[in-house]
């Protein structure tokens, strides 16, 4: 069930991009995958294993960093994400939302926002 839903959230990067200008699909994609590793137990502490990435060999975990390099690198072309932002480091951030909100997806997706958005007046 778990690989089955982490192929289905890296097929969700395609479909947000081709509605979504690129920065909304990524942030909307981002907030998928914190809300669901959030909603379940112990999830988010097996994928601090693969935060790194480096080793990262699981075919899934491969398939959902592949679906993240896809989204970053659109934004960074459109210019609206900064060229420093890597999909490792956004993983580490989904991940680590999902750690702390396990249990509550709504509030996984609220954080995601905040820290994608800034916390300024209209996300500056």
């Amino acid at each position: 069930m778990f690989r089955d839903r982490l192929e289905a959230l890296a097929r969700r990067g395609p479909v947000l991009a081709a509605a979504h200008p690129p920065r909304e699909a990524l942030v909307a994609w981002l907030g998928e995958i914190a809300a669901y590793v959030a909603a379940q137990r112990g999830i988010a502490v097996a994928l601090f294993a693969y935060d790194d990435c480096a080793d990262a060999t699981d075919p899934c975990v491969m398939l959902v960093l592949d679906t993240a390099r896809t989204l970053v690198a659109a934004a960074v072309e459109a210019g609206t994400v900064d060229p420093t932002v890597s999909a490792v480091d956004l993983f580490t951030l989904a991940n680590g939302v999902a750690a702390v909100t396990e249990g509550d997806p709504d509030a996984a997706v609220r954080l995601i926002t905040l820290a994608t958005t800034g916390i300024g007046p209209g996300g500056r």
